[in-house]
Parts: structure tokens; C-alpha cells; sequence
């Protein structure tokens, strides 16, 4: 795991996401069907090791070069693994801690990079002020995933317990961003009030999609009672 301080710069697996990013704290059920990938997956497993996730800045990209891939990701645990009737990996893996990548070793059999911590003090001091928000934040996305179907159930339960306000941000921004790119916005900000902030302002615009639509459809309801 990073933080060895004999490896100042370890060099770890690259997993390389198509359409998704993995957060800290989070627990992803994934389908590995790319031949790197499955390869990486079989290593990790026998050496009982982390592996490094990272988003294609492509998700279309079927096969993504060193060139494709984001430069911040997260150190994760297999925590799951199974093989389907296919020969595909199901696999659950486990968000550890964020890391940035100072350099790409090799794209063969699967992708390596020398990686390093983001230090304590990028993410800031919480301080009255920062509860404060995530009070506001937690209160605001337990509104708001009350109304959207899409997110499983347990989200909310999580959010619920969640004590950690950075891991909020994260999961928040993980299940209300609209694209991939908001999502590693939120991953690349290492600031924990920056975090809330921008969380913050996804839950708003999702409020607002949900006042506007809750309007039409009540407007379209009277139009046909009358």
C-alpha cells in the first residue's frame, strides 16, 4: 500500500475505467472483460496486492493508450471476485485513498505507474464552518435522492451514517454528477471545503431539474382534468 516510506514513488497496476470514476470510500461492482484487465485482476489477486483505478479521459476508447488516462485516480482492494459463464471477471472493489500519478511505466501486459500520496494538508483543516456545510449537504442530497429512482436505496443509508465530510462530497458527486468529467473535476480537487462546495452546486442544479419537472408535470395534469 502507498505510504511505505522506503517507496517514496511505488510503482502499482493501472485499471483503467471507461465510463466511471471510483472515489474513496466507495464500493464498485465491476464487469472486466478487456484482456489487460483481466490479466492485471488475475496478478492482483495472486499477490494478494492494491491496484491503481483510473478514468479514460475517452470512455468511447476501447483501447486506451498511456496518452487516454487521467493522471489522478484511486488505490483500491479487490474485495469480490467471481468468474461468469463467459470468462468474464466480476469483480467488487474497495476505494482506499486518492493518488496522483508522476509517471506511466509501461502499457504491457497491463498498465504500471510510479504514483504518490496527496499529502494531508491539500485536503485543509476542517473547521465550524465546513460541518456546517456538510450538515447542509447531507441534509440537501437526502431531498434530493429521495426523488431519483436511479440511485440504489443504500446511498441514502450511507449518506445517513457518513460522518467524513470529504467522503460525502465524494459520494455525492459519484452518484449526482451528469458526466464523467464533473465526476474526476471532483477526484482532482483535493480541498475538502472546494469539495462540498462543488457538491454543493450539483446538488442545486439538481434540485432545479426537479422543481422544473415536478411544474410541467403538475401543469400537464391540469390541462387534462379540465
Amino acid at each position: 500500500m502507498l505510504g511505505n516510506k522506503k517507496d517514496k514513488n511505488p510503482e502499482i497496476s493501472i485499471l483503467t475505467l471507461k465510463n466511471s470514476v471510483l472515489f474513496p470510500g466507495t464500493v464498485v461492482p465491476l464487469l472486466i472483460g478487456r484482456e489487460k484487465s483481466m490479466r492485471l485482476i488475475e496478478e492482483a489477486i495472486k499477490d494478494n496486492s492494491y491496484i491503481g483505478v483510473v478514468a479514460q479521459t475517452d470512455p468511447e476508447m476501447e483501447e486506451p493508450g498511456i496518452q487516454d488516462l487521467y493522471t489522478v485516480g484511486t488505490l483500491a482492494k479487490i474485495i469480490k471476485f467471481s468468474k461468469d459463464s463467459s470468462g468474464h471477471y466480476n469483480v467488487m472493489i474497495e476505494g482506499v485513498k486518492r493518488f496522483l500519478v508522476t509517471e506511466f511505466k509501461q502499457e504491457e501486459p497491463y498498465f504500471t505507474a510510479e504514483v504518490q500520496n496527496i499529502p494531508p494538508e491539500a485536503e485543509g483543516i476542517i473547521d465550524p464552518e465546513d460541518m456546517i456545510l456538510f450538515e447542509t449537504l447531507k441534509e440537501s442530497s437526502l431531498d434530493v435522492i429521495a426523488y431519483l429512482q436511479e440511485i440504489p436505496s443504500n446511498v441514502a443509508e450511507f449518506i445517513v451514517t457518513v460522518e467524513d465530510p470529504g467522503n460525502l462530497a465524494d459520494i455525492v458527486a459519484g452518484n449526482i454528477a451528469e458526466t464523467l468529467s464533473e465526476k474526476q473535476q471532483v477526484l482532482e480537487t483535493f480541498s475538502v471545503y472546494d469539495r462540498i462546495m462543488i457538491a454543493l452546486e450539483m446538488i442545486g442544479r439538481k434540485q432545479e431539474m426537479l422543481y422544473v419537472s415536478n411544474k410541467i408535470q403538475t401543469q400537464v395534469k391540469e390541462e387534462i382534468s379540465r
